[in-house]
């Protein structure tokens, strides 16, 4: 469980990350869709609360 824990929550980093730096180039439709990723990944069931307070 670790493992998958780790897991998502590097998805969730790279799509923050990515969503900062398409923003910061005017990409604004990109770094929405990339917030909304990061998002419907933190409301799945996957995500535990243990995740959620590491972010």
């Amino acid at each position: 469980m670790k493992d998958s824990n780790e897991l998502i929550l590097g998805d969730i980093i790279k799509l923050t990350r990515s969503s900062e730096k398409k923003f910061k180039l005017g990409n604004f439709k990109g770094a929405i869709d990339d917030k909304m990723k990061a998002n419907e990944i933190l409301k799945s069931k996957s995500c535990d609360e243990k995740i959620i307070e590491n972010i």
